[in-house]
């Protein structure tokens, strides 16, 4: 019977792999953010920012009860912006409001204050941002989408360069690989928003000849922006499939029209380091996540046909352990277990000692308690073949190099302990 409890109640695991919505944010060049928040998570977001080497770029203001309460802080907006903007060494281009959740409780409508502010400092683009880690229900909007779009809402009309490529939905510059050094190869001036220094160099992303997202959270970005200029756009799917990698590829040379790289080597390739770091664990258990994967159901198979012993995938989805991925995992491998690490009891379900395996994501290596966990986020910002090279030369390396997932940040400890 299915717990309706699960389907409502989420837990929120809180490995974000250094990108947090703030640095998230901040990726846009000359920018300055702004979070009105209460104290608890002012100071986690300003310790985090410090660590992520940011803290010059974001201020906190944290709400008092009378605010939050009253919902009394339209007047704090305004006065301690404009006093932010005063003091700061240079003006930023673009100053981003940020909002908790407890603005979302609320209901509080901030375009007053942006309009006064706009008007005040011209030169300034001011925007409302959102934090909002309660809106985890796979019902609603995740917040994250909604970030990437308001991102690259700030770009402006140009003119197109039919040998450019924008790559959005990511967090960092792609690793090179055989993706981006084919594209290279071709002739392609490949453009990414962590490169941009300046607002004028962030601006020619606008001119793109094809918006690559390469993570599924630049989804609406990318047709915001085809929508308001018209840019085709290629959704790269990151699941560990390579009859899929071949696909993707073909299309985004198509809309480059650029001739495709040999395939037949580059599967080869990623099988033979599939293979290779199955022989070199020798049979050692091997768990991954959602922490580590977009999709760890199509990577645990993947890695499980090629010989890797994978014993547990843990997804943060009810519905993630569908589809044919799941059906082939099932079917082939029935003993790999798949579990929902969303649920709201997942906290009290944490090994009680150490286990001899290998974790590729910290959330598996928190709640396996893995004796070596890779603390891998997102693929790393790798695509494709690229992607398999660098997940299996990190699973040969595990036993020499990995540590478990208390070592790796105080974030992880205070979940492990």
């Amino acid at each position: 019977m299915t717990d309706p409890i699960a389907k409502d109640i989420r837990y929120c695991s809180p490995y974000h792999g250094g990108w947090d919505i703030a640095r998230m944010a901040l990726n846009i060049p000359e920018s300055h953010a702004v979070f009105f928040c209460p104290a608890s998570c002012a100071r986690i977001i300003a310790l985090n920012a410090r660590k992520n080497g940011i803290g010059s770029r974001l201020s906190v203001y944290g709400l008092r009860e009378d605010e939050i309460v009253m919902n009394d802080y339209r007047e704090a907006v305004t006065k301690s912006v404009t006093e932010l903007l005063e003091r700061l060494p240079a003006r930023p281009k673009v100053v981003i409001i940020f909002t908790s959740c407890i603005d979302s409780l609320l209901a509080t409508d901030h375009s007053g204050e942006v309009m006064d502010l706009s008007t005040a400092y011209p030169d300034v683009r001011f925007m409302i941002m959102k934090m909002d880690p309660i809106c985890q229900s796979a019902k609603r909007r995740q917040t994250i989408f909604k970030l990437h779009e308001d991102i690259f809402s700030l770009l402006e009309p140009a003119e197109r360069d039919p040998r450019t490529a924008a790559l959005m939905g990511g967090n960092e510059w792609p690793r090179e690989g055989a993706f981006t050094e084919h594209l290279k190869g071709s002739g392609i001036d490949l453009m990414h928003i962590g490169l941009c220094r300046t607002m004028e160099e962030y601006q020619k992303m606008a001119g793109a000849a094809l918006n690559v997202c390469t993570m599924p959270y630049g989804s609406e970005a990318v047709k915001l922006l085809q929508k308001r200029f018209g840019t085709p756009f290629v959704m790269l799917t990151q699941k560990a499939d390579l009859d899929i990698f071949e696909s993707d590829m073909k299309k985004v040379c198509d809309a480059l029209e650029t001739a495709c790289p040999d395939f037949t080597a580059l599967r080869q390739s990623a099988v033979c380091a599939a293979e290779k770091a199955a022989k070199k664990l020798g049979g050692l258990p091997v768990y991954v996540d959602s922490a580590a994967f977009i999709d760890p159901v199509s990577w645990g198979l993947f890695l499980k046909r090629c010989g890797l012993n994978v014993k547990k995938i843990y997804v943060y989805s009810p519905t993630a352990g569908s589809g044919p991925h799941a059906e082939a995992l099932a079917s082939e491998f029935p003993d790999v277990e798949i579990r929902d690490c969303g649920r709201y009891d997942m906290p009290d379900s944490r090994a009680k000692g150490i286990c001899e395996a290998v974790a590729v994501g910290q959330e598996c290596g928190c709640f396996a308690r893995a004796a070596w966990t890779v603390p891998l986020f997102c693929d790393n910002g790798y695509w494709g073949w690229d992607a398999v090279q660098n997940v299996c030369r990190l699973l040969e390396d595990a036993p020499e190099t990995a540590v478990t997932v208390a070592e790796i940040s105080e974030e992880a400890r205070l979940c492990a302990e």
